[in-house]
């Protein structure tokens, strides 16, 4: 039989490799496929839509449920005072506290510590207010430099002097209103600036005269009005 034989010469071995080249590439190509990892984008993408625990920072809001809630976070503002259930030690300035010594009917007031006592308001009256009939003496500290609105308003039974810290700078409005004391001097510190209105309006038992000194810039409405018990004169420093 005769046998036909393809003459291999170096075009068709030439073809031929290419041919089986081109077919191996192919495989290659669809393996590699295969096998090729997320691209960049996509890993960064599940990256960020990574839940990231992270605690709430003081002061700053979350949102729950639709509601935003806040954290609280403590000031150095003036914080109101409760009227129910203040007892001795409630803060009373920022940096002054007070307290009940003795049985009634012969009590004492001490206030202790330095600054600017908070003020007060008929409807938010000082913490010591139902004391107020059995208070004898009335002790204020070296250091205090205000004493509030309504502090002593209706004291009535105030034995000894009243004695006011070198340090005061205001004395606020109704402060003394309507108190009586038991023929008590009132001496008015130098450095007093203002008194307001009301301060000591009806009070009974002081005696002596009454200066009001030469820092004192403002003296309100009514402040010494219906006062009685005075037997001195009424000095105003230049």
């Amino acid at each position: 039989m005769k046998q036909n034989n393809m003459p291999l010469n170096w075009k068709n071995l030439f073809v031929l490799v290419l041919s089986l080249f081109m077919i191996c590439g192919q495989g290659v190509m669809v393996l590699a496929e295969d096998d090729i990892p997320k691209n960049e984008t996509e890993i960064q993408m599940d990256e960020e839509n990574e839940a990231v625990d992270e605690p709430v920072k003081e002061g700053e809001s979350v949102d729950i449920e639709d509601a935003q809630f806040q954290k609280d976070v403590v000031s150095d503002a003036q914080e109101p005072i409760e009227n129910a259930g203040a007892s001795a030690g409630d803060p009373i300035g920022r940096n002054l506290t007070w307290e009940i010594t003795g049985t009634a009917p012969n009590q004492n007031l001490i206030i202790s510590g330095y600054g600017a006592m908070y003020d007060f308001s008929a409807n938010d009256p000082v913490p010591w207010k139902s004391y107020a009939s059995s208070i004898r003496t009335v002790i204020l500290p070296e250091g205090m430099t205000h004493i509030g609105n309504y502090a002593f308003d209706g004291f009535t039974g105030v034995f000894g002097d009243l004695s006011l810290p070198s340090t005061l700078k205001t004395i606020g409005s109704y402060a003394f209103r309507n108190s009586t004391f038991n023929n008590n001097p009132l001496t008015i510190p130098e450095g007093v600036e203002s008194i307001g209105e009301y301060a000591f309006y009806g009070c009974k038992g002081f005696t002596g005269g009454l200066v009001i000194p030469g820092n004192t810039k403002s003296v309100r409405q009514y402040a010494f009005y219906d006062c009685t018990g005075f037997t001195g004169s009424l000095v105003i420093s230049s």
